[in-house]
């Protein structure tokens, strides 16, 4: 549907837009978030920053250069990755049963992508294609990143309620 606008426009409008309805809420919940400290908006601005914008760009590029079913295949192991690097930073599950889980879930994942993925990409270009899974991956190391980081927020600051943070 946006073929005619560039990746960061898309990403720039699609952010202004969430900006806005986040203000909204806020504003109509009379939120004390508007008057946290600083340091709770240097870490809100720097998490939007390199998760939301930053993933998004990653994704789109990585969908412009190597088409969607790659891609969505290697931001599908999400789940997996947050599990695995939370596991590894704060262990609260047993390996065994964390690693069952995760071997279903990428199994699920790649049962339902694999029919999609065309191994040769159609534009032939090596080069680009390759750029696009890295991309691709990088989105998902930002994302699972953020996850982490928005999390051990949370548990440093019980005094911001979450819906507040979210917006």
């Amino acid at each position: 549907l946006l073929t005619g606008f560039a990746p960061a426009e898309i990403a720039i409008g699609r952010f202004v837009a969430y900006g806005v309805f986040s203000a909204l809420l806020m504003a109509a919940s009379g939120s004390q978030a508007w008057r946290g400290p600083a340091r709770f908006w240097l870490a809100a601005l720097l998490l939007t920053l390199a998760a939301n914008v930053g993933y998004y760009l990653l994704l789109l590029f990585a969908i412009r250069l190597a088409g969607s079913a790659l891609p969505t295949l290697i931001i599908g192991v999400l789940p997996v990755s947050v599990a695995v690097a939370a596991n590894l930073r704060r262990r609260e599950l047993a390996w065994p049963l964390l690693l069952l889980a995760c071997a279903l879930i990428l199994g699920g994942i790649a049962l339902v992508h694999l029919a999609g993925i065309e191994w040769r990409q159609q534009a032939g270009d090596p080069f680009w294609y390759g750029l696009g899974i890295a991309m691709a991956v990088g989105a998902l190391a930002l994302w699972t990143w953020f996850a982490l980081a928005n999390a051990a927020f949370l548990r440093r600051h019980p005094e911001m309620a979450p819906g507040a943070w979210s917006s």
